[in-house]
Order: C-alpha cells, then sequence, then structure tokens
C-alpha cells in the first residue's frame, strides 16, 4: 500500500525520505527552506509541498528547495510520468556535467532530465545559474536522452546560463531540449506555464537541438506575445502559438509587498535592445547604491545612489555611460550594495 511520508516530522530532509520511499508513496513537505539536492533515484513517486492537498499558493514561495551548487533536482533513472514533482521554489542550483568529456559542458542548474519523464507541475522555478561554465545548457531546465516530460503550470523565470567566456555558447536560459526529447511543455491553457525573465546568450526562454517531432509549447506566457526573436530557438518544429498576454502561474501578492529580504533580479530582457529594466527589494529603509561595470571593472553607470524605503524597486538602464554616451555591444556586470549587502548580476548589451 502507497503511504504519506512527511517531512520534517518522519524525515529531517527531503533526500532521506526518498530514500526510504517505495514506488506509488507521496512526500509532503512543510514549509521551509530545505538546502540540499535531490534525486528521484528512479523512484516513481509524489514529491509536493503543502500546495499539493491544500491548493494555497503561498507555499510554492514557502517551501525552498535551495542547492547552493550542482542541479537542484535530477530526474536520471528512468523516471516516468507517475513521477510528480509539486508544489516548491526551485533555486540557486549551479548544473551538471553533462558531458563526461568536457568539463565545462554544464546543464540542468533547476532541474536535470536525463532519460526519464516525470510531471513537473506548479513549482517555481528561478534564480539558478551555471556560471562560471564556458558551456550552459538550461539555467531552469535541461531534458536531454530520450525524455518525454510534462512541463506544466509552472513559473521559469530569472535562470541564467551567462558565463564568462568570450564565445555565445550558452542556450535555453529557461529549458534547453536535446534532439531525442519530446517534452509536452504547456499545451493547454488549464496547464499554462510562464516562461520570461531568463538569460542566454541567444534563445532566451527554450533552445531545442537537432533534429526531432514537433513540440508543442502552446498557451504559454513567454514576457510578450508572439516571443520575440531571441527568445526560442530551435532547429526543428516548436509549436508556440496560442501564447498569452498576461502570466497564469500567480502567487500571494500580499506576501510581495514588503520583502523580507535584500535581493538583486535578473534584468529583462537580457539581451537588451535599446534599454533593460532591473529589480531588486529592500526589506527595510536603507541607502542603495546600484553601478554598472564592464567586464574590465570599470564603473561606467551609476544608477542608483540614494536612500530609499522598503519594498520592490526597479530602474531603467539606457545602454549609456554616465556621460550619456552609448556603450559598445558586450557582457555588462551590474551590482547593488545595501546595508552590507552585495550581489551581481550580468548582462547583454546588442543594439
Amino acid at each position: 500500500w502507497a503511504n504519506v511520508i512527511r517531512v520534517p516530522q518522519d524525515y529531517s530532509n527531503i533526500q532521506s525520505a526518498i530514500e526510504a520511499a517505495v514506488v506509488g508513496d507521496t512526500i509532503l513537505v512543510s514549509a521551509g527552506i530545505y538546502r540540499e539536492n535531490i534525486d528521484f533515484v528512479g523512484k516513481d513517486i509524489v514529491l509536493g509541498s503543502l500546495f499539493l492537498t491544500t491548493k494555497d499558493k503561498r507555499y510554492l514561495q514557502t517551501t525552498v528547495i535551495d542547492a547552493d551548487s550542482g542541479s537542484v533536482v535530477t530526474f536520471v533513472n528512468r523516471e516516468t510520468q507517475n513521477a510528480l514533482l509539486c508544489g516548491f521554489t526551485i533555486t540557486g542550483g549551479t548544473g551538471t556535467v553533462i558531458d563526461s568529456t568536457r568539463r565545462d559542458f554544464v546543464g540542468g542548474a533547476g532541474i536535470l532530465i536525463r532519460g526519464a519523464s516525470p510531471v513537473i507541475r506548479s513549482n517555481l522555478i528561478t534564480r539558478n545559474s551555471t556560471w562560471p561554465a564556458c558551456f550552459g545548457f538550461g539555467g531552469g531546465i535541461a531534458i536531454m536522452d530520450s525524455s518525454n516530460p510534462l512541463i506544466v503550470r509552472n513559473a521559469i523565470t530569472a535562470n541564467d546560463i551567462i558565463g564568462p567566456c568570450a564565445h555565445l555558447l550558452y542556450f535555453g536560459g529557461g529549458i534547453w531540449i536535446d534532439s531525442t526529447s519530446n517534452p509536452m511543455i504547456g499545451g493547454s491553457l488549464e496547464n499554462a506555464n510562464d516562461i520570461h525573465a531568463n538569460s542566454a546568450a541567444d534563445c532566451i526562454q527554450i533552445y531545442c537541438q537537432g533534429s526531432g517531432r514537433l513540440i508543442n509549447a502552446q498557451h504559454n506566457y513567454w514576457g510578450e506575445c508572439p516571443p520575440g526573436a531571441f527568445a526560442i530557438c530551435s532547429d526543428r518544429s516548436i509549436d508556440f502559438t496560442q501564447c498569452l498576454n498576461v502570466p497564469v502561474v500567480k502567487v500571494d501578492e500580499a506576501n510581495l509587498e514588503i520583502p523580507s529580504q535584500f535581493q538583486l533580479l535578473q534584468n529583462y530582457p537580457n539581451p537588451f535592445t535599446p534599454e533593460t529594466t532591473i529589480k531588486y527589494t529592500l526589506p527595510k529603509p536603507t541607502l542603495v547604491k546600484l553601478v554598472i561595470y564592464d567586464m574590465l571593472g570599470r564603473e561606467v553607470k551609476t544608477l542608483v545612489n540614494e536612500l530609499q524605503q522598503q519594498g520592490v524597486k526597479s530602474v531603467v538602464w539606457d545602454g549609456k555611460n554616465n556621460h550619456g554616451q552609448p556603450l559598445p555591444n558586450g557582457l555588462y556586470l551590474y551590482r547593488i550594495v545595501a546595508e552590507g549587502f552585495t550581489q551581481s548580476s550580468k548582462s547583454i548589451l546588442l543594439k
């Protein structure tokens, strides 16, 4: 008989619960931050936050798997669509080496699906990055080796595969798909995803490699409808018709009014021309300095240098320096300093 295993009541961490589970079990995870990497180890089980039983979307924000390194969640042992991941924030991943002959080929910072076909439903997959790899694939999700997962009702946003190397081999900031795999991404209004504000050198939201069957990516929100020229790239057919004009994976806005922590968000659009928006959060009034640097570390533009009240803030950068002169194409670093908090991120200017 299938069992219900509870974390942290029965096991202190999620992976221990998975190791103890058998096929058909359900693992329910209480709200909290779980700093670990998750591997389904070939088990067709259900892993969910309390959103699974309550449908309260606040649990998507308050049940967090933060890996700090590696892929946050992996499905690499032939899991089927009876394996379900539902109701979490997936963040902090840096990806897995996906080519044993090339240590700098890194993919699946948020979720790596390799030779498996699970269901990824109702998650916030955000702020995962393959930095500093020279070849990045799938900041949010990488799908490869004959995988056919269902990707439905997720918000896949602010993931980053831009690295320090001069070439532009950074594809699929949101999702990367190899030539052997055929996922369903959305496919109906009921199953729509929000896939936007990710960062890549090219193919910002989705990249589909090689030839293969038509991929159904209908009924998704891409940040704009139809998605822009750099948003989706494919060597085969991908159907992204019926795109949406507004996001659908909405969370409890009341929880977002006063941020609980300092945070610098990924600029959008990225790459950009002629301007981009940078957002950041302040949990209390503080002096804020937000500066743009070139890759030689030289300050080129001060965007903010003032005392600001708490809240979600945004500033627009027009790609010019402090003298109002247009800057050349390239990779730029933007950094925030606020009451001892410092965070940086990267932006690509293309004209």
